[in-house]
């Protein structure tokens, strides 16, 4: 079964993906019955939060580990038409059970199915093809109590789909990578105390950026790109695309921001949203 490509997925893999969602440990044992159970899969972020934000338990199941990926499957229409040199990113978040296990959240955003959730107890499965770009993990060993948690996660999903609102896929603005970054950098920064106190791969640009020494950019950029030239190149293009877009809509409704720009701004929300909960 693969998770990957759900554009061109046969209707038997939505079928797959559909029964390993229902059947995933957080939704068959440690949340109440809800639509979660009965969804077919991808499911939108929407009806995720939704049903999570109802559910009481969710503010006592922590999140121990958010990762993001490239599909780096041979099947991948990204990979096919760009060779290699560009695919399809997406995140993933760990929750832990009480019984300490551990089930796995995925967040998409497609061009064609638009923000989708999965959802697996088998994480090597949920990323079946991906490439690892990132990870910041919490130990399972204790609890920490100023980490993010389900509900908090649930929010977050909420907060981006009400910020997507109608807007159209955008190669060159709002696309997967922008949704991946946006996602993984406002759970980094809200909770970095405590992501401090765990592992982060790769280590300098994420706990750089966790101490506030660096901006989103850089450390999205310096985790995607390992070559000096090319990580040179893809931040200096970043920063120029984003400050154009930047300015020529600064009056315009469906304004772009620059990266730490939004990240703050989505937080902002995010915060008033958990607060009037």
């Amino acid at each position: 079964m693969s998770f990957n490509s759900l554009s061109s997925s046969s209707a038997a893999s939505i079928q797959a993906i559909t029964l390993a969602a229902q059947a995933c440990a957080l939704v068959s044992d440690a949340l109440e019955f809800s639509r979660l159970s009965t969804a077919s899969y991808p499911t939108s972020f929407e009806t995720f939060a939704d049903c999570i934000l109802l559910q009481p338990r969710a503010k006592t199941l922590p999140i121990i580990c958010i990762e993001t990926f490239k599909d780096t499957s041979p099947d991948s229409r990204i990979i096919q038409a760009t060779g290699g040199l560009l695919g399809h990113q997406y995140t993933v978040a760990t929750v832990l059970l009480p019984d300490d296990r551990t089930s796995h959240i995925r967040a998409d955003y497609y061009a064609t199915t638009r923000l989708g959730i999965m959802l697996s107890d088998d994480h090597s499965a949920l990323t079946k093809g991906g490439h690892l770009i990132s990870r910041l993990a919490l130990p399972r060993t204790r609890r920490v109590t100023n980490g993010p948690t389900l509900d908090a996660l649930a929010a977050l999903f909420r907060v981006a789909h009400n910020q997507l609102g109608n807007r159209a896929y955008d190669l060159f603005g709002r696309n997967c990578f922008w949704m991946t970054d946006l996602l993984f950098y406002c759970l980094a920064r809200k909770f970095s105390a405590a992501w401090l106190t765990g592992t982060a791969t790769p280590a300098e640009p994420l706990r750089r950026y966790l101490r506030g020494e660096t901006g989103v950019l850089e450390a999205a950029v310096s985790s995607a790109t390992p070559d000096p030239a090319a990580r040179w190149w893809a931040q200096l293009s970043g920063n120029a695309v984003r400050g154009i877009q930047t300015f020529f809509t600064r009056n315009h409704p469906d304004r772009f921001l620059m990266h730490d720009d939004e990240v703050k701004e989505w937080i902002s929300i995010w915060d008033n949203m958990m607060r009037g909960k």
